[in-house]
């Protein structure tokens, strides 16, 4: 006979049934599965999270690297920049010199009032 009982069992047969430890047992089983699966979910969602966050991170760190490469390169082409204009302000002195010893050679002028026009100039 079908019966409505308090415990919400369709019959005296599932009444019966729920006392069984086996069912019971069967029944723990269903409702842990259903939370680990919740659980599982909840740190697959973490997990994806986390995996979007270090690949945001990972193309911030490239694009950062890119830019630290460009940068030296260009540091780099300053220091060529820098030793080309070394090397020809060391000629030009060399030349200043080398002009200068010809003029006290050939016109009687102090070397100190030479000196002093070319650092006016």
């Amino acid at each position: 006979m079908q019966t409505i009982t308090n415990g919400g069992y369709s019959s005296e047969e599932d009444k019966k049934q729920s006392d069984d430890p086996r069912i019971v047992q069967y029944r723990e089983g269903l409702r842990a599965m259903a939370e680990i699966q919740q659980e599982k979910d909840i740190l697959q969602k973490q997990h994806d999270e986390t995996v979007t966050r270090c690949k945001g991170t990972q193309a911030e760190l490239d694009a950062l690297n890119l830019a630290y490469q460009r940068l030296l390169g260009e540091i780099e082409q300053y220091r060529r920049e820098r030793d080309e204009a070394v090397t020809k302000q060391a000629e030009t002195a060399a030349i200043f010199s080398a002009v200068l010893e010809l003029m006290q050679r050939h016109r009687p002028q102090p070397v100190e009032e030479v000196k002093k026009n070319l650092s006016e100039v």
